[in-house]
């Protein structure tokens, strides 16, 4: 009498990243029957190639008459393969010949952990992931991210020194929104990890963080200046940040300017000596301009207007 049993679907399930920690799957399979059709159920037999376990027989599961069966609390890291028999009632049982074998490892498991989900991020934000694999080479595996589900995955590089998977983000196109990232990684084997994700909120307004002034006397003119830098939602200095305002008694100077690496601009006007101040103020900055967020961290100003008074 012949009897056949074949696996023919795997579906595997990761439960935990650490070595310690165990996973799982599901193995479902179909039988075909030369002969007594009388079968009352099913084994499942498993080996593991890493601990020498060259041939089955060492490990069976009694799944009963299922078709389908979760195989549960596998050592994460260790390849397990498996095949499946089918038995009659006869008491010893008649058993099938081993049906196909199939292996299944652990995926690997990737975990976003920057930025921070529920934080706010603005400018040039690095993304980075963190990957656990036991099964190959740290810095070998294929990891990318998109941006709110666009389906254009963006390459991320390994970086040694901070044991992560990294890219930078150009978040400037973004004003004020919920932003989702997403991630994956696949092994050299094509083993491809569970989605890890996660939700920033962007912001991308530009204010005001700081405004200094001095003054000069000239004969008929004296000069007035003030300093402006740009900060980003977060209070970060903006750099390339064009920055235009208005003076009060002005005869001539600037009323505009581009910010430094640090952030920092000069304005400046000529004010005739018969005005005894002048006030600069701040009318638009390239890109979002949030005035309602301008500061001045010294008091000199409402970090929108702020005024001069004649040396």
């Amino acid at each position: 009498m012949r009897w056949f049993a074949r696996v023919v679907a795997v579906v595997v399930i990761l439960l935990a990243s650490s070595a310690a920690s165990a996973w799982e799957v599901t193995l479902a399979w179909d039988y075909d029957y030369i002969g007594n059709p009388s079968v009352t159920g099913f084994y499942l037999y498993y080996r593991r190639p890493a601990l020498l376990e060259p041939v089955y027989g060492q490990h069976m599961i009694d799944v009963g008459n299922n078709l389908m069966f979760l195989v549960a609390g596998m050592q994460y890291g260790l390849k397990y393969c498996f095949v499946a028999t089918a038995h009659t009632a006869d008491v010893p049982p008649e058993e099938s010949g081993y049906s196909n074998e199939i292996c299944v490892r652990p995926s690997p498991k990737a975990t976003m952990t920057n930025p921070i989900a529920g934080t706010t991020v603005a400018g040039i934000q690095l993304v980075q992931v963190a990957v656990t694999d036991p099964d190959d080479v740290e810095g070998t595996q294929d990891v990318t991210f998109e941006i709110n589900t666009t389906g254009k995955w963006i390459a991320m590089i390994w970086n040694a020194g901070s044991q992560r998977y990294e890219a930078t983000w150009n978040t400037t196109g973004y004003v004020g929104q919920s932003v989702a990232l997403t991630a994956i990684a696949v092994d050299p084997a094509g083993f491809v990890s569970d989605p890890t994700s996660t939700t920033v909120t962007v912001d991308n307004r530009l204010h005001i963080g700081n405004l200094d002034r001095s003054a000069s006397l000239g004969n008929p003119y004296w000069m007035a200046t003030v300093r402006i830098q740009v900060h980003d939602s977060l209070h970060i200095p903006v750099p390339n940040a064009s920055v235009s305002g208005s003076w009060t008694n002005m005869n001539s100077g600037s009323s505009a300017c581009i910010t430094d690496g640090t952030g920092w601009c000069t304005v400046s006007a000529q004010i005739h000596k018969k005005f005894a101040s002048t006030t600069f103020k701040v009318t638009n900055i390239s890109g979002s301009y949030q005035a309602s967020a301008n500061h001045d961290p010294d008091g000199e100003s409402n970090g929108t207007a702020i005024t001069v008074s004649k040396p």
